[in-house]
């Protein structure tokens, strides 16, 4: 029998406690240190990738990689990242992940947008105007045409945008 009183750590020293029966009653506990490798299929770039350009197919590739066990989220499918762009530059060959892509700009500051709020399955819309850029999924200010309001909003598409009820 054996137990891993610490939990996996990947690519870091794991502790393995192994229990050493004797005519089945247990007789000592061997303590020991292992290493435990996970492999993946991740998206590497495929070469040198400058902030902000639209990442394509031509960009990114599926290599197997070893999983070290940080605490971001790499990419097993190229297409979870084509049409995103790099928040830095991206060295030729490094695991592309969700610390270093995001989306690209699809509101500029001064745009008109609809303002959506869904209210018990009701969607109440009017209009308004980006205070600030902003990216899909991202928050940004919006003002409110009718009230004048300034709101925190969510960046659903080049059009919309969704604010809590």
């Amino acid at each position: 029998a054996g137990s891993i009183p610490n939990g996996i750590r990947y690519a870091k020293g794991t502790q393995i406690n192994i229990d050493v029966l004797v005519n089945g009653k247990k007789y000592t506990t061997v303590k020991c240190s292992m290493r435990i490798r996970i492999y993946d299929n991740m998206v590497v770039a495929v070469k040198q990738l400058r902030q902000d350009q639209l990442l394509t197919a031509n960009d990114v590739r599926l290599e197997e990689r070893e999983d070290t066990g940080t605490n971001w989220v790499y990419y097993t499918d190229v297409n979870e990242v084509i049409g995103k762009v790099p928040i830095k530059g991206i060295s030729q060959g490094q695991i592309i992940n969700n610390h270093i892509i995001q989306y690209p700009i699809c509101l500029r500051r001064g745009d008109r947008v609809t303002i959506n709020a869904n209210v018990n399955g009701i969607v109440v819309s009017t209009e308004g105007i980006a205070m600030e850029n902003g990216r899909k999924e991202r928050y940004i200010s919006v003002k409110n045409l009718n009230s004048g309001r300034v709101v925190r909003a969510k960046v659903i598409d080049e059009n919309n945008v969704e604010v809590a009820a």
